[in-house]
């Protein structure tokens, strides 16, 4: 995220000044999450009402980045941080007054997801009381770093819900978890979730669009008819992109059709 506050000119003594550098009120971990997912950005100008003892007490928006989220977080986040050598009259005595500015969110390259199919494999050996004792990592494509490598993602001990959900507990059993995303043509991964002598556990999936800015749009469930216990938690919808804005090649914008699965399967 790039954040930065654009300051004015204004004769020191006429309007507030930041204590603190201004861009260092925000930080990249302070991006909305549900903005992250909706691929929004934005500037946000915004008026801050600052007391005679310096404190921030009230936050304006002036306008608006087209996200609610980004607006809202702007003014949550420089409320708590924001800290100011108030305002003086013409005697020397600190007095309330505005001070205004912008702050500019920018997606960081890092939470957007390529354009690129992948099909994610973690072999877990799980002992009956749920502790992942080794985990094998046998995924191909080029795994987004959005996502991490899988073995890193499943560890320590699955919780005992989840053991019980895959009808796991008393007994020792090795778990393997897919994650597959295909766009366009491309072939749909050989799961190993419909090889024989596996337990099939629970399969879900959602279908859904990439616009020209790389935001996921249109995402709706696939019916398996194997969801089971999958169906209870969120939708795999609220869990994917934004992207990197898809391009032809030609290199000129396009958009692009996705399909996201998630499969568990045991065996004994």
């Amino acid at each position: 995220m790039a954040g930065q506050a654009s300051i004015g000119q204004d004769a020191p003594s006429a309007k507030p000044r930041p204590a603190t550098p201004p861009g260092s009120w925000a930080k990249n971990e302070d991006y909305p999450d549900a903005a992250i997912r909706a691929g929004e950005r934005g500037s946000v100008g915004f008026t801050l009402d600052v007391g005679a003892n310096g404190e921030v007490t009230n936050c304006t928006v002036d306008a608006s980045s087209g996200s609610q989220t980004l607006d809202d977080a702007t003014c949550t986040i420089i409320r708590a941080r924001a800290r100011f050598l108030p305002a003086r009259d013409a005697k020397g005595k600190p007095i309330a007054a505005r001070w205004s500015s912008k702050y500019r969110w920018d997606l960081p390259e890092a939470v957007l997801t390529p354009i690129s199919t992948w099909h994610a494999v973690a072999v877990l050996e799980v002992s009956g009381t749920g502790d992942i004792v080794s985990c094998a990592d046998e995924s191909s494509g080029a795994i987004p770093a959005t996502v991490g490598p899988p073995c890193e993602t499943f560890k320590g001990r699955l919780p005992s819900q989840m053991l019980q959900a895959i009808g796991g507990a008393g007994a020792s059993q090795q778990l393997t978890i897919e994650i597959a995303l295909t766009f366009d043509d491309a072939p749909s991964p050989a799961l190993r979730y419909a090889r024989p002598g596996q337990k099939q556990s629970a399969l879900a999936t959602v279908a859904f669009d990439v616009s020209e800015r790389g935001t996921v749009e249109n995402c709706r469930s696939v019916s398996t008819g194997q969801e089971r216990w999958l169906a209870t938690l969120p939708s795999l919808c609220e869990t994917t992109g934004p992207f990197v804005a898809p391009s032809g090649v030609d290199g000129k914008p396009r958009r692009a059709s996705a399909v996201f699965t998630t499969a568990w399967s045991t065996a004994r």
